[in-house]
């Protein structure tokens, strides 16, 4: 997604996947996901390219963690196998729902924009400056 942030008439899956490193059929299915939740677009062709639905200030961390991810969640009462039989009488319900809820909210404040910035930031910053 930061890719398609820092390419805003669009990039090429191929691109896409030789920059970030992934195999191209794993990037299809991650943006077939990513289409299909009305995050990204694409145009079909020679000239094919993928582009972000929507400005990268208006799609927050969260929404495409969950597009991609599933919910959010650090842990539910259904992993701890003491409470899976009944989950209403887990002591730890309402810390993971507290917990969960908190990085649900944490992430949703992060928009892609932020992300790419501050990743554009720190890359500047481990930039060697050899000037005097």
């Amino acid at each position: 997604m930061v890719e398609l942030a820092r390419h805003e008439d669009g990039i090429t899956g191929r691109n896409i996947a030789e920059n970030q490193k992934l195999p191209a059929a794993y990037l299809e299915q991650l943006m077939s996901r990513l289409r299909h939740a009305g995050l990204v677009t694409a145009t079909r062709g020679a000239r094919g390219r993928f582009m972000l639905a929507r400005k990268a200030d208006t799609i927050s961390l969260a929404e495409i963690i969950e597009v991609l991810e599933g919910t959010i969640e650090l842990a539910s009462c259904d992993e701890i196998t003491h409470c899976a039989g009944s989950p209403e009488r887990c002591a730890l319900r309402q810390f993971y729902q507290g917990v969960n809820q908190a990085l649900f909210e944490h992430l949703s404040n992060i928009s892609l924009e932020k992300l790419m910035q501050d990743h554009f930031r720190q890359l500047d910053a481990l930039g060697e400056d050899f000037s005097i």
